[in-house]
């Protein structure tokens, strides 16, 4: 499925590039000094930003493709050994999220961590999270506070919330500690330590956890 929609994108971008390069439109889109400007005059200068957009909505449809496998793969798993995908190790794991906002590829990713901080005020952080990876395309600020009205969120304290830059040097200082401690994109995880980078299919979780729930178990019997 990864490599057919890799596929489909790279026709998408193709075809999206030759349409441009064949548009014929003369009609002018601004006169300077007596001279016309039209539409095909401007493809030096777009396409290479066309380009960069192109690549980062690959780069983000792709890495949002790889969490849903990889979640779908949890869930089969866990069903096929009779458990559920949220419990597997319930009461032995302790999940802590911090935020990595790209914003050389991503410039609303700093505003939309910011807006997810709000949303946990209000004990919403998972759901508004979710809502924010199922509109990717959708994070400007009247979308944040759209998606807000959409939970429901008190939408005035939301506001208020987002609208002071409250959470902005906190998620500065979660991206510096980050690439202190070796992250440079987006999914990255530490389980014990063991730094797991990028998306990874749920075997490799699974080893690591069972390796540093073993090792707990031995230092406890050592140390009685």
């Amino acid at each position: 499925m990864q490599a057919r929609l890799k596929l489909l994108l790279a026709v998408c971008i193709f075809l999206a590039s030759s349409v441009f390069s064949q548009t014929s439109d003369k009609t002018s889109l601004a006169t300077v000094a007596g001279q016309p400007i039209y539409e095909g005059d401007l493809a030096p200068y777009l396409q290479s930003q066309l380009r960069q957009l192109r690549s980062q909505e690959y780069e983000l449809k792709t890495r949002i493709l790889e969490g849903v496998i990889n979640q779908k793969l949890v869930e089969a798993e866990a069903k096929q050994k009779g458990l559920s995908s949220e419990g597997k190790y319930d009461g032995k794991v302790r999940l802590a999220y911090r935020d990595f906002p790209l914003q050389q590829i991503h410039p609303q990713a700093q505003m939309a961590a910011e807006a997810s901080r709000c949303a946990a005020e209000q004990g919403k952080f998972w759901e508004y999270h979710d809502l924010l990876f199922a509109n990717f395309g959708k994070l400007d600020k009247a979308a944040l506070l759209e998606h807000a009205r959409g939970l429901p969120l008190d939408e005035g304290r939301f506001e208020s919330c987002l609208s002071s830059g409250k959470y902005k040097a906190e998620m500065q200082r979660e991206g510096r500690e980050g690439t202190a401690a070796g992250v440079n994109g987006t999914p990255a995880f530490f389980v014990n330590g063991v730094f797991l980078n990028g998306a990874q299919p749920a075997a490799a979780f699974e080893k690591v956890i069972d390796e540093e729930l073993a090792a707990a178990e031995r230092r406890g019997s050592s140390s009685r």
